[in-house]
């Protein structure tokens, strides 16, 4: 019998933490503590427990974890601390689950998601949600967040010096990832998100 009472929660903020301090919350953070949504003052929080599953955040961009044994050793870190604090309490999780969305575990990280979703199931008594069980996208060449994944990683990599590397990871020719590189640009720029990390990946991917 799980030794959890667990509900789930839409938002949280400190106010929401502050006036149920006999439960706690599960918060989704990046590898470099981050929180994913919301702002980092919940973390200062005693019942706030912060769960890693994104690599960082770069200028609004989320970049998934890619199931490297760093995040995951981090990961299972997390879920000892959860353990310990929300044992005999009310646990709180997010209602579309933990690493849910177009950035992931599921899609992106798929041995670190299904070690999470076996210890939730086995220590937590906690199934995930339908939403957040992803599958692999069925077309990555007209999927819009694999464009940004591909766009995401030549920035934080090296910029245009280092996107070989990312073409040989996804097994993409250059050409094939200028591609990616251009529609995800085009969008960040139709957006008005194009930063100055951006313009010089974009301006590659346009053969200037």
């Amino acid at each position: 019998m799980s030794r959890f009472l667990i509900e789930e929660y839409e938002t949280v903020n400190v106010d929401v933490l502050r006036a149920n301090r006999e439960q706690v919350f599960v918060i989704e953070l990046t590898f470099d503590g981050q929180v994913c949504s919301g702002t980092n003052c919940v973390l200062a929080e005693p019942n706030a427990c912060g769960i890693p599953v994104r690599k960082t955040i770069v200028q609004d961009t989320h970049v998934p974890f890619t199931d490297q044994d760093a995040e995951r050793d981090t990961l299972l870190q997390a879920l000892r601390k959860l353990y310990k604090l929300a044992s005999g309490r009310k646990l709180r999780m997010p209602k579309s689950g933990i690493g849910a969305g177009p950035y992931g575990l599921a899609v992106h990280s798929p041995r670190i998601h299904h070690d999470l979703c076996q210890i939730f199931a086995n220590l937590f008594g906690y199934q995930q949600p339908s939403d957040a069980v992803a599958h692999a996208y069925p077309d990555t060449s007209s999927n819009v967040a694999y464009h940004h994944q591909l766009f995401t990683e030549v920035c934080v990599s090296g910029g245009v010096y280092m996107a070989h590397l990312v073409a040989e990871k996804h097994e993409l020719t250059m050409e094939r990832l200028e591609e990616h590189c251009l529609i995800a640009g085009r969008e960040l720029d139709a957006q008005r998100k194009l930063f100055p990390l951006h313009l010089p990946i974009y301006r590659w991917a346009r053969g200037e």
